[in-house]
């Protein structure tokens, strides 16, 4: 489990999950989206093939070196703060996991001037956030009230089964009352136009502030979200100073709350019971997308006994 750092007035509301209620991920609910098979061979049959990689590495401890950085900074004090060595923890925990991800699988998927690489953009990226830090953390307009704030709600009343979900970072906003909800992802160069318009990719934080109103009895309309997007490269050749933070709000009002909410409540239906058991009677087509996109990263793309290739739908 993921360790959280939660302001003690909202800790009265964290529920701990148990055995024998059935639960869902966001991440659940986006491979669905793309591809039913593919979910189908992960959750319910329990072929699992995660495939390790770099941006896997990458992420997590960029994640944790923010999240322990915003800790000390909202926390204790600005002047430890400055003090941490955050290039330094980054290459101990991106160390730490490329080492437990070799030992779990088995063999290397790295090398060393790969991860070098990786580790001089996470520096870059973190000098870039500390020189701007009240550009993106003011401390007197934002509170920190949570780092990794659990989720845990039924989703339907009729349906034994529950959202599961960690929130990056949860402010309070002094100057307006507002909460704001903060995901990070690890970029390589930004969100383009195409990835800010995928539903499926930007639906998380929608869902998150419908179930974070509810459990934690906040007014949803007084709650914001945004991602905030790290990017481990620049753009070469350009004319303007370029930032290694790119800032996205997604359409989060009520219309497209309660559409995203009813696809979300759509699929929980179609693919369990009410007891929170599968539903074996729902068909899972694979659907590989135009020219294969969505076969691209599936661990089970070169599998054909599991997702013979003549099933693959290019819709």
């Amino acid at each position: 489990m993921k360790e959280s750092k939660v302001n003690n007035i909202l800790s009265f509301s964290i529920r701990e999950p148990k055995d024998e209620e059935a639960k869902v991920s966001y991440s659940q609910y986006s491979m669905y989206a793309k591809c039913p098979h593919q979910w189908k061979l992960r959750y319910v049959d329990k072929h699992r093939m995660d495939e390790p990689n770099i941006y896997l590495v990458f992420g997590t401890a960029m994640h944790e070196v923010i999240q322990d950085w915003l800790d000390i900074i909202y926390n204790k004090s600005l002047q430890e703060a400055k003090e941490m060595d955050l290039g330094s923890m980054l290459q101990a925990i991106m160390v730490r996991e490329y080492t437990d991800l070799v030992e779990k699988h088995g063999s290397h998927f790295s090398t060393p001037e790969e991860l070098e690489g990786f580790l001089r953009d996470g520096v870059e990226i973190l000098d870039f956030i500390s020189r701007h830090r009240v550009d993106y953390f003011n401390t007197r307009q934002l509170r920190l009230l949570a780092v990794e704030l659990p989720l845990y709600h039924k989703i339907l009343e009729s349906h034994n089964v529950y959202m599961l979900g960690y929130i990056d970072l949860v402010f309070e906003d002094t100057y307006d009352n507002s909460i704001q909800v903060w995901d990070i992802k690890t970029s390589t160069a930004g969100w383009n136009k195409y990835q800010k318009a995928d539903k499926i990719k930007i639906s998380q934080l929608v869902l998150y502030k419908k179930y974070l109103a509810e459990q934690f009895g906040f007014d949803v309309n007084k709650i914001n979200v945004m991602y905030f997007i790290v990017k481990r490269k620049l753009h070469e050749g350009m004319v303007y100073a370029q930032k290694r933070v790119q800032t996205f709000k997604p359409a989060n009002g009520s219309v497209t709350l309660n559409k995203t909410l009813k696809q979300f409540e759509n699929f929980v239906k179609m693919v369990f019971n009410e007891d929170g058991t599968y539903n074996t009677e729902t068909k899972h087509p694979a659907i590989a997308g135009k020219a294969n996109k969505n076969c691209k990263y599936c661990p089970y793309k070169t599998n054909f006994e599991l997702c013979p290739k003549e099933n693959r739908m290019k819709i």
